[in-house]
């Protein structure tokens, strides 16, 4: 498997938010006051949701196992008339 730069990309941005909900989660779990647990859970749950859409991102561009099926013997014969032609027109082209 091969990262794009845009899979990278989001590679880091899950990275950053996972450490986001961490660190929220160690405020909201060492705070007494109940206005700012209100609002980091809300600030968690929007980090969360975050998360999943990121993650779900990611996931659809991950090949799935119908896209490493084996090729039929008729798709096997087909690309190989496809590339011996590709290749006779390539060196009467040169």
């Amino acid at each position: 498997m091969v990262w794009t730069a845009g899979d990278n990309q989001l590679r880091e941005y899950i990275a950053a938010h996972v450490e986001r909900r961490a660190s929220l989660q160690v405020e909201y779990d060492g705070t007494e006051d109940n206005r700012l647990r209100i609002a980091l859970s809300t600030e968690l749950r929007l980090t969360e949701q975050s998360l999943a859409r990121l993650i779900k991102q990611l996931l659809s561009a991950l090949p799935t196992p119908e896209d490493e099926k084996p090729l039929s013997a008729t798709s096997i014969k087909a690309r190989k008339a496809a590339r011996s032609r590709w290749d006779r027109a390539r060196q009467a082209g040169m």
